[in-house]
């Protein structure tokens, strides 16, 4: 199992980056023999949560009220991908 994590600097979204650097990254934990990969994702990314749908990634779960930023709660979803 290989857990994905990734950001991006605003100037360097929506450009196609990220969807580039996930797919050499599955590709590699595919070649490299993992059978899963997992990530969390605030609720409220849409435009990121939309993107891992694209590459495979399903939703699996909801913890709520789980990251704290700016003095608000926000929920974090748990996805996964198996090859």
């Amino acid at each position: 199992v290989g857990v994905l994590g990734i950001a991006m600097l605003p100037e360097f979204r929506r450009q196609g980056i990220g969807r580039r650097l996930i797919r050499q990254t599955l590709d590699a934990a595919q070649a490299f023999g993992l059978h899963r990969v997992e990530l969390t994702v605030r609720e409220s990314n849409a435009v990121a949560i939309e993107l891992y749908k694209k590459v495979g990634f399903a939703t699996e779960g909801l913890q709520r009220n789980r990251i704290l930023v700016d003095g608000a709660y926000e929920n974090q979803m748990t996805m996964g991908l198996l090859f």
